[in-house]
C-alpha cells in the first residue's frame, strides 16, 4: 500500500506542483478576515451577568426568543447561552458598532488567525512558489495583513492616493486596529452557567470544538461589496466596482500576470 502511495504522489502531486510554480499569476478577492478565537468559561460570563442585573434580566428573556442579529450586549450574550444550553452551533450578525466594541473590550480573544476564503488561499498558496499572488484586503490594518504568511510571493492590492500599488501585505498597513472579527467562542464539555436560579449547562455527549457561537461584524462584509471580483469563465475574469476608476486601475496593473482568479461569493443582505 506504501508503495502504491508513494507512486501515486511521484506520478500526480510532484508533476502538478512543477506546473504550478509555471503559473504567471494569481488575483484573489473576496475576503480577508480576522478570525478571533475565545474559549468561554463560566466564571467569566457568570461574572459579567452579576455585574449588571438589568443586563442578566434581559438576556434570561431573550434565550426563550432566540435573537438573529446583535444589536445589544443582551443580544450576543444570550446567543452565548443558546449553544451551552443546546449543544449546537449558532451564528449571529453583530449590526451595531458600540456592541462589537463592547464584545471586544469585554471578551477580547485568545487567539487571530487568518480567515475568509481569499486570506485562507492565499497563505495556502504561497508556499507552493506561485510566481504572484495578488490579494484583496480591506480594511488595510496592521492586525490583519499581519496574519499572512511572509512569503514574498504574497502582494496585496492596494489603493494610495488614487493610484493602484502591488506591496507585500506586512508593508501595505495604512493604519492600525481591529475594525471587525468573525469570532468563533468555544466551550469545554460540561461548561455550565447559573442564570436566576436556571442552570445551563453544555451537553457533555456534545463535541465542544463544535458548539460555539461565530459573530461578525456585518458593516465590514457590506464594505466589501463595493469592491469584489466576479468570475465570468476559467480564462477570463471581469472584476466589478462601484468605482469605476479603481476598477480600470486595478486591470491594468495585475493584467500582466493574471493567469488564474479565483472568488469566492459571500451572502450579505442590503
Amino acid at each position: 500500500m506504501d508503495q502504491q502511495w508513494n507512486a501515486t504522489y511521484q506520478n500526480n502531486i510532484i508533476p502538478a506542483l512543477k506546473r504550478l510554480r509555471k503559473v504567471q499569476g494569481v488575483i484573489l478577492g473576496f475576503h480577508s478576515v480576522i478570525d478571533g478565537i475565545k474559549r468561554v468559561k463560566s466564571d467569566e460570563i457568570e461574572t459579567i451577568l452579576n455585574a449588571n442585573l438589568d443586563l442578566k434580566q434581559s438576556v434570561q428573556k431573550k434565550i426563550y426568543a432566540m435573537p438573529t442579529k446583535i444589536f445589544s450586549p443582551a443580544d450576543m450574550l444570550a446567543g452565548l447561552l443558546i449553544p451551552i444550553k443546546s449543544g449546537k452551533s449558532y451564528r449571529m450578525v453583530i449590526r451595531d458598532k458600540v456592541t462589537f466594541r463592547w464584545i471586544l473590550e469585554t471578551f477580547g480573544y485568545d487567539q487571530l488567525k487568518l480567515g475568509g476564503t481569499s486570506g485562507c488561499m492565499a497563505n495556502s498558496l504561497a508556499p507552493l512558489d506561485l510566481q504572484k499572488i495578488s490579494v484583496y484586503t480591506n480594511p488595510l490594518t496592521q492586525q490583519l495583513l499581519e496574519l499572512f504568511g511572509e512569503n514574498d510571493n504574497l502582494y496585496i492590492v492596494s489603493q494610495v492616493d488614487g493610484n493602484i500599488q502591488l506591496k507585500h501585505p506586512h508593508k501595505a498597513w495604512q493604519h492600525k486596529g481591529i475594525e471587525a472579527i468573525h469570532w468563533g467562542f468555544e466551550f469545554t464539555q460540561g461548561t455550565k452557567i447559573q442564570l436566576n436560579g436556571i442552570t445551563l449547562m453544555h451537553p457533555e455527549q456534545a463535541d465542544s470544538i463544535l458548539a460555539g457561537t461565530q459573530l461578525m461584524k456585518s458593516s465590514y462584509y457590506l464594505h466589501h461589496l463595493k469592491k469584489g471580483f466576479h468570475i465570468l469563465s476559467t480564462n477570463s475574469a471581469i472584476l466589478s466596482f462601484l468605482d469605476i476608476n479603481f476598477s480600470r486601475q486595478i486591470i491594468q496593473t495585475v493584467q500582466p500576470v493574471l493567469t488564474t482568479c479565483c472568488q469566492h461569493y459571500h451572502i450579505l443582505t442590503n
